[in-house]
């Protein structure tokens, strides 16, 4: 069969099924898009980095829209507290990407589906898989065929569980905790002027993680640098008494005041004074809790359903790779498919590149962990030059967009 001439079925809507759906509309495939969510997915505003070559890809190729915002990132900061108010700086690393939003990303891909294409508030409840293509059953009760059925239900994949090689993701024994703070918060504007003027990201190292704080464009329907806002993450072993080894996550809203308390306690006790500040004018019910998976792909095409995502496999956020490898997995689709137009052969292609490039990334962010979170260094007794040989051993040679020096 055609690739072409497809009818095609995206179960998850949000970034990884949205970019296949641009790809295969393209192609003329016929594409409907099931999202479970029954409202818009525009307020996640979490940051995310992309990487430069990809950015300037997507607005080249019309998948973003000329003058989407990003923020451009050129500089690492790895600071320690050591009694001062900015910390210390052991080191400036040379990086390369650009800081999104996910809600703007989202939405600028979102629009190029029409809406009678894509369907919210609706869930896969069940799917049959042949060679010949796939039978699903909705939420509502209908049930429809399809050529081929993607799955991009993220990292608590229905589809994939119900595969038989099917498996959970594996819990990595820590978490991240999630903040943003808008800029009119802000009365102290120094931290700021730095990371504008360096377009620099800092990295707060302590025993048993780090934090990272970058600035990105604010708000689902940001218009351009000027309307910024500091994104954060912080690393940490588990809160006490919480059981993390099933895929799941604390929303913000939820975050307890007993549970915050301990991130209030790591704040104070290893955040230089200045950085410490911005961060806690991020609300309590604004801060959400990621716990940490990853999961090696087994698959990513097998018989009529594709892969692609944290579906397909979960990567850790140390690589800045998880809406970057669903974005690539969308244009590997579309770069293979000018030389192969056959359905099945298309999905052996893309089930053989997909699978090695999503492990290489989960082989290297594992290694990221447990260096920077599961066995971290006596940061402040470290030199750069030191701090420097650590991070290349980390790497071992791999390199990845956001550190050209690795």
């Amino acid at each position: 069969m055609n690739i072409k001439q497809a009818k095609i079925a995206i179960i998850g809507g949000s970034i990884a099924g949205c970019a296949m759906a641009i790809t295969l509309r393209r192609m003329g495939c016929a594409v409907d898009v099931y999202e479970r969510s029954p409202t818009t997915l525009a307020a996640r505003g979490a940051g995310i980095i992309l990487p430069e070559q990809l950015q300037r890809l997507l607005l080249d190729m019309g998948y973003l829209p000329e003058g989407f915002p990003g923020f451009q990132l050129q500089q690492r900061d790895w600071i320690v507290d050591d009694g001062s108010a900015a910390g210390k700086r052991l080191w400036r690393q040379q990086v390369s990407g650009v800081a999104n939003n996910w809600g703007s990303l989202w939405q600028a891909l979102k629009a190029d589906i029409p809406n009678d294409n894509y369907h919210i508030a609706t869930r896969l409840v069940d799917f049959t898989n042949s060679p010949a293509g796939v039978r699903f059953t909705l939420s509502d009760g209908t049930e429809h065929d399809a050529d081929l059925l993607i799955a991009a239900d993220g990292y608590r994949s229905l589809i994939r569980e119900r595969m038989e090689w099917g498996s959970e993701s594996d819990y990595a024994g820590y978490v991240l905790w999630r903040g943003s703070v808008p800029l009119d918060r802000i009365r102290d504007k120094q931290l700021l002027k730095q990371l504008t003027a360096d377009a620099s990201w800092l990295s707060v190292c302590y025993s048993g993680g780090h934090a990272v704080i970058y600035l990105m464009p604010s708000g689902a329907d940001g218009v351009g640098n000027a309307n910024l806002s500091v994104n954060w993450a912080v690393y940490t072993p588990p809160p006490a008494q919480h059981d993390f080894s099933r895929p799941t996550s604390i929303a913000a809203g939820s975050v307890s005041a007993a549970l915050y308390a301990q991130l209030d306690d790591l704040l104070r006790d290893s955040f230089p004074a200045q950085i410490e500040a911005l961060l806690r004018l991020t609300r309590r019910d604004e801060i959400s809790i990621q716990p940490i998976y990853d999961e090696l792909a087994i698959r990513f095409a097998d018989q009529r359903v594709l892969f692609c995502g944290d579906a397909g496999g979960v990567v850790r956020p140390h690589t800045a790779s998880g809406a970057t490898k669903a974005l690539q997995d969308a244009l590997a689709l579309a770069r293979l498919a000018v030389e192969i137009e056959d359905l099945d052969a298309l999905l052996a292609a893309y089930d053989d590149e997909r699978v090695r490039a999503c492990n290489a990334l989960v082989d290297t962010g594992r290694r990221i962990g447990r260096a920077q979170v599961e066995d971290t260094p006596n940061w402040s007794a470290m030199s750069e030059i030191e701090l420097q040989a650590w991070n290349a051993a980390t790497f071992q040679g791999t390199q990845i967009y956001l550190y050209p020096d690795t």
